[in-house]
């Protein structure tokens, strides 16, 4: 095995679909919305795509391929998380959608024109986290949905749609077409569940070993990833922040006190490493930041005290992202890291972001910006990982690092040079 050729992409990738002829790939964003179209024997990226969509995580070719099948989670940004936005699937819609192999391959054409997407879940039976999908005989496809334990069995119209229970968060579907069955990988119950719609038990499951006892982290990661806890399972908490990350999208919460505003999605990776939590900084512990989301955001039921200290102890084993450009042995990178270290000190960027370990402090600061009620003082995040992500300060407003400094001027009394720019962004990808 040898590697023939690496592909940069603008987005960290998971899925992947070669097309009739093999010529073309499709990529799906990991967290957000985006799709890459890859010319194999090129290695050349010939689109990259958006689409009002995050959580790509099913892909696969329709029965008359000519069409790409995407399942994938839908954030309204005009919607609340208020009970009733939330209630009547306003909020978050999980989704089926086919996109046309034609208008894929064309740079320009609308992806979104042409062919209807199937809503999953309706009110008071929710389908979070659509995962995986797979093609059965006659125009029916398998759905498994991750967040409620189960697989739906329906066609491309959603039409006489059948639900089946099996194990904890499946992510993995094995369609075997001549017998009607379909095998599910249940990525959180250590087992896999054998669908047969036509025999009078139509799930049986097979263990894949003794199960030991849940430690609180894994008792903590079951919830993390279970509609469940969300009133009629139309999120978890994975619906937004993916994998303990994020979707990279905003959210009109009551995470800053008050609707109105909405404010970035952060990721979790590396939460332990932050002092207060919102954006307004106002809780002064973790766990009482999951009591409110869980009751504020997901509109669950009130959560224990055990449930809490899980999700905690959870979030707690997950560490920060990666830097997005890692220090290299190039001794001009060296250089330009050392600079960028020195500018960052020198213009006090360490008063909220106190290296060398969180990148961050407790407190809210007025840093001359202002959100849609007023809001004027914001908790510092983390700097950890701060490269990946995809737009910044608490409601996007600025796209790139580059940005942050020269169309908002953040915290600098001075135009910086070309190669001091270059030099600061330097030093913030390698954290």
């Amino acid at each position: 095995m040898q590697i023939l050729k690496t592909v940069a992409l603008p987005f960290e990738p998971r899925k992947l679909l070669l097309l009739g002829d093999a010529r073309m790939l499709i990529v799906t964003d990991a967290f957000g919305g985006q799709l890459a179209v890859v010319a194999v024997e090129s290695g050349e990226v010939a689109s990259v795509r958006d689409l009002p969509a995050h959580n790509l995580q099913g892909l696969t070719l329709n029965h008359a391929q000519d069409a790409v099948l995407i399942t994938h989670q839908h954030l309204n940004p005009l919607a609340r998380a208020t009970f009733n936005d939330l209630h009547w699937g306003m909020l978050s819609n999980n989704v089926a959608r086919p996109i046309s192999v034609q208008r894929l391959l064309s740079p320009t054409a609308n992806l979104l024109d042409g062919q209807g997407a199937v809503r999953l879940g309706d009110v008071g039976h929710g389908a979070a986290d659509p995962s995986d999908i797979a093609l059965l005989d006659k125009g029916r496809i398998a759905i498994a949905f991750a967040g409620t334990g189960e697989v739906a069995i329906t066609d491309l119209a959603g039409r006489d749609m059948r639900r089946y229970k099996t194990g904890r968060r499946p992510t993995a579907l094995l369609a075997t077409v001549d017998s009607g069955e379909v095998v599910v990988a249940n990525t959180l119950s250590d087992s896999i569940s054998v669908i047969d719609p036509a025999a009078d038990l139509p799930v049986r499951d097979v263990s894949l070993g003794p199960t030991p006892e849940p430690s609180p982290q894994t008792r903590g990661e079951l919830l993390f990833f279970d509609a469940g806890i969300s009133h009629d399972s139309w999120m978890s908490c994975h619906s937004c922040h993916t994998d303990g990350h994020t979707n990279g999208l905003t959210a009109d919460t009551l995470g800053d006190g008050s609707y109105g505003a909405p404010k970035r999605i952060p990721t979790l990776l590396g939460v332990s490493q932050t002092d207060l939590w919102a954006w307004n900084g106002s809780m002064k512990e973790l766990h009482d930041q999951i009591d409110q989301s869980i009751r504020t955001t997901l509109h669950g039921d009130s959560p224990s005290g055990e449930d809490v200290n899980d999700l905690a102890a959870y979030l707690q084993t997950l560490k920060p992202p990666p830097p997005l450009r890692s220090q290299t042995i190039d001794k001009a990178d060296e250089t330009s890291l050392t600079r960028g270290r020195a500018l960052f000190h020198e213009m006090n960027c360490i008063q909220c972001h106190v290296p060398p370990v969180t990148y961050t402090t407790g407190g809210a600061f007025d840093v001359d910006l202002v959100d849609e009620v007023g809001n004027r003082k914001f908790n510092p995040p983390s700097l950890r990982g701060v490269g990946r992500r995809r737009g910044f300060f608490h409601d996007k407003r600025a796209k790139t690092l580059d940005a942050v400094f020269t169309d908002h001027q953040h915290q600098v009394d001075r135009d910086l040079g070309a190669q001091e720019l270059t030099d600061l962004v330097r030093f913030l990808e390698s954290l």
